[in-house]
């Protein structure tokens, strides 16, 4: 029964150290090239990996219902490893049939001309170890400090990546509470950003700073986020509006970004709406269609689903997700590239980033219920959490139905108010409008999705807009099966 529980942990522990002996030889270590720096990285997180979960498999310390978390840990992320060994695979298999001068070429050749391998093999590790990193934290904290005690007990080699997963999950709270709150409150004259939402007006005097300074614990919590690695973009500091009731964050660029053309960054909102001029229509404008490859929209999806997880696994509830607070970056060019795609590529989606925590609040804290009657907002928020009077308190399962619309809307790759959906905004009963949105949802889900983007994915967004707005508090259980789900659509079309 034991072998049986460990078999996906002991599998991935084998394949894990078989691809980091591969790379530990075949890496020159007195190269500065930044892919290598990145395999080198990822792979020295592959082997602290191999020993926490060697480790844990052995010791009699830790329950049997904890090794079954372990183990279906180990079952989410195989496949992507299983991928990775196939890749060393097959560069072993052709060194072995190569010839005596094509080996030597190889040599030379190896880390010069084969940018295009390295690259697909270095994405392939981050990928691991961005999923690695994610369900590393949502397991059990004392489990986690159990994970970490055991493998740091007489080796002080992996310090250094166990420190940056004690960093994002173990320590992100006090790491914050380090932050110095001089220099965190800006002068709404020197801002210009875009405003923040607005709070009860009510608030005055010590309610008002109780309001506030739950504003700059969450501002020092993100301000320590890695962007990358989370998908949430590092905050600088805050503005308080007073005229308009409202406070506002100023948000960070990702150094690993270019900032667009455009004066202001694109949203997601921006580009699923973006048009251009009717071909056969002078002086009309149409929607544009997509110019980007299919698998490039699994993996937007995944990197969204993955910024919701940091942000439920940090014990909080968004409560805006949209696309509108989704931010898209360019990625940075290579060295000697030009950033844009070569004529006759598909262009790039870019690096989506989460923002838009003005109405974040701690999952535990409390909540005034208090919502807002925007209808280009309001078909975002489960039915229950629209109009100026919510039905319930806002949980972590009003966000996985957000999740659920932008999924929506991604596969279609439209406006969801240029599908229909706006002829549902006038009617009478606020409560019977909300239901109908839903359904109306659901219903262009089932009847567009499967063509356009399988009906695996129409699975995965009819998952969400289902689930109840009911909710423990602090269960961030679900964020993790949508994500299962998403990585699973996204490596298969890689």
């Amino acid at each position: 029964m034991a072998l049986e529980i460990l078999s996906a942990v002991t599998g991935c522990v084998s394949l894990a150290l078989e691809i980091y002996g591969f790379f530990k030889s075949a890496l020159p270590n007195d190269s500065d090239d930044f892919l290598i720096l990145s395999i080198r990285h990822d792979i020295s997180v592959l082997r602290d990996f191999a020993k926490i979960f060697e480790t844990a498999s052995k010791d009699e310390r830790i329950p049997e219902s904890d090794k079954l978390l372990l183990n279906e840990m180990c079952i989410a992320l195989q496949p992507i490893l299983m991928n990775i060994h196939s890749l060393v695979f097959r560069k072993r298999m052709a060194d072995l049939t190569a010839s005596r001068m094509r080996m030597a070429t190889e040599v030379v050749l190896r880390f010069l001309y084969k940018k295009e391998e390295l690259q697909r093999i270095s994405r392939a590790l981050f990928q691991w170890t961005e999923r690695y990193h994610i369900r590393f934290g949502l397991l059990p904290r004392d489990l986690q400090g159990k994970l970490l005690a055991a493998s740091s007990e007489g080796d002080t080699s992996t310090a250094s990546s166990l420190r940056a997963l004690r960093d994002t999950f173990e320590q992100l709270t006090l790491q914050s509470e380090h932050v110095p709150s001089i220099g965190l409150l800006r002068l709404e004259t020197d801002i210009n950003f875009r405003s923040g939402a607005p709070y009860n007006n009510t608030l005055v005097g010590r309610e008002l700073a109780l309001f506030e300074s739950e504003v700059a614990k969450l501002v020092k919590l993100l301000s320590c986020v890695d962007a990358t690695l989370c998908r949430i973009l590092k905050v600088a500091g805050y503005f308080h509006q007073g005229s308009r009731f409202c406070f506002g964050m100023i948000y960070k660029i990702p150094r690993n970004v270019l900032i667009p053309a455009q004066d202001t960054p694109t949203t997601l909102h921006d580009l699923i709406g973006r048009t251009r001029e009717a071909p056969n229509r002078p002086g009309h404008v149409e929607l544009a269609p997509p110019e980007h490859p299919l698998e490039q929209r699994f993996e937007l999806d995944r990197k969204i689903a993955c910024a919701v997880m940091y942000v439920h696994v940090m014990q909080y509830v968004h409560k805006s997700i949209r696309p509108s607070n989704i931010v898209m970056f360019s990625k940075k060019a290579a060295p000697g590239t030009v950033g844009s795609s070569p004529p006759g590529e598909s262009k790039n989606l870019g690096e989506p980033f989460l923002c838009g925590f003005e109405t974040a609040r701690h999952d535990r804290a409390t909540s005034d219920q208090r919502g807002d009657a925007h209808w280009r907002y309001n078909i975002y928020r489960h039915p229950k959490r629209q109009g100026l009077h919510p039905q319930e308190r806002y949980t972590m399962n009003h966000d996985i139905y957000s999740l659920g619309v932008v999924l929506l809307e991604i596969g279609l790759w439209r406006p969801l108010l240029s599908t229909g959906l706006a002829k549902l905004k006038n009617s009478s009963d606020e409560d019977i409008a909300a239901g109908k949105v839903k359904a109306y949802l659901k219903k262009i889900a089932v009847e567009r999705l499967p063509v356009t983007m399988g009906s695996k994915y129409c699975g995965v967004v009819l998952f969400c807009l289902n689930v109840d707005g009911d909710g423990q508090v602090g269960n961030c259980r679900l964020i993790e099966e949508v994500l299962s789900k998403l990585e699973e659509l996204s490596t298969g079309l890689q």
